[in-house]
């Protein structure tokens, strides 16, 4: 198989074919999109916490920042996390069948628009551990069985309602 560039891909994700060079620079992309949304400051104080955001954010923010490294962030301090597409999904979908309150929070979630796998994927290529968050196997079940699309619908129906007011019931 061969990737849109016309090299010979190395992985296959969501129905597509990737070189190692498209691939990453997709990936850099969605992540970049993320930190245009929450912009940082020169010097701002950052908490980052996962082996896989620490690299990233070296390797895409070329401005000093006063990055800490940490297992958990501090609330009301800006944070970047390791939140991905799924884990997002899966607490719109958790927070539709309990209590419906959608928060805004301090964090930058920096794989916002990755699922898993791609992160996965990305840390194997550069030899840095990934681990998943533990999400609710019901819903991952669900989301295994739909269209690829459908996960970019649910965050985009879970972003509508937080900017409406975050209260769903």
């Amino acid at each position: 198989m061969t990737c849109l560039c016309g090299k010979e891909a190395l992985l296959t994700l969501a129905d597509k074919v990737w070189c190692r060079s498209c691939f990453i620079d997709q990936f850099e992309r969605r992540v970049k999109k993320v930190l245009r949304e929450k912009p940082f400051q020169r010097g701002e104080r950052v908490f980052v916490t996962g082996n896989v955001a620490a690299f990233v954010i070296k390797r895409i923010i070329n401005m000093p920042l006063e990055l800490v490294f940490a297992e958990r962030t501090i609330e009301g301090e800006k944070a970047v996390v390791e939140w991905t597409l799924d884990d997002e999904c899966v607490d719109f979908l958790e927070r539709m069948s309990t209590d419906g309150q959608f928060k805004h929070d301090n964090q930058l979630k920096l794989f916002l628009h990755l699922r898993d796998s791609e992160v996965a994927a990305y840390a194997e290529m550069y030899g840095i551990t990934f681990t998943p968050r533990k999400k609710n196997p019901l819903w991952t079940t669900f989301l295994s069985q739909c269209e690829p699309d459908m996960m970019y619908n649910l965050l985009r129906n879970a972003e509508e309602l937080r900017e409406m007011g975050g209260r769903l019931k």
